[in-house]
């Protein structure tokens, strides 16, 4: 019930579909991801979350979508995802590791070598306010925003976001779309697109602030 901990012992967890979490709970691993697995198994999304739950401690890999988005991971109630690591995953669509379609927060996670074939976030996709920090998002991509996407504002903090590579729009490592946002202490380097090839902006309104 809602406020509850879900405590997951290690094991990689290959179901025939998503896991789904759909109550305002905790799930967290026991000892961390490197041990507890939840894998697509090369066939569907890892895992959705439906609800403001916190995830902690997980590994989220072999994630696909042939069409859909947040092929790691989807995000559409407001959740919390802590110490993740998210790699591996594919969708034609949007969020090849990480879709929010609403605000949300990544923390203390690696995003590593997903891709959204088609359209954009290889790594992340965040819509309406998402707050990434303390994140390593690398070797993603995507046809745009290879590493990152945040559409309607968003706030990166203390990140790394490098090697990512956008095919054909500007921000390889990370691109704002409408709303503006924040960019703190963080490093988006040697990343591959479009010129500009780390950082692109595209907005009728709003500011992006470093």
């Amino acid at each position: 019930s809602a406020g509850d901990t879900v405590e997951v012992r290690p094991g990689s967890y290959a179901a025939d579909a998503e896991v789904l979490v759909a109550r305002q709970v905790t799930v967290q691993s026991s000892d961390g991801p490197e041990t507890t697995i939840i894998t697509g198994s090369g066939s569907h999304r890892c895992l959705r979350v439906t609800s403001p739950a916190l995830l902690r401690g997980f590994t989220l890999t072999n994630g696909l979508l042939a069409a859909g988005n947040g092929a790691g991971l989807l995000i559409e109630g407001g959740a919390t995802v802590q110490q993740c690591r998210i790699t591996g995953n594919a969708t034609f669509d949007y969020g090849g590791g990480v879709f929010f379609a609403g605000p949300g927060m990544l923390e203390d996670s690696m995003v590593i070598g997903n891709r959204a074939t088609n359209d954009q976030g290889g790594g992340v996709y965040g819509r309406a306010g998402v707050t990434l920090r303390s994140c390593l998002i690398v070797s993603n991509r995507s046809n745009e925003g290879g590493g990152v996407m945040l559409y309607q504002g968003g706030r990166v903090e203390n990140c790394t976001i490098a090697a990512n590579e956008s095919v054909s729009f500007p921000g390889g490592g990370l691109r704002f779309f409408q709303g503006g946002g924040e960019v703190v202490n963080s490093i988006v380097y040697d990343n591959t697109a479009p010129a500009p090839a780390n950082l692109g902006y595209y907005s009728s309104d709003g500011v992006v602030t470093f």
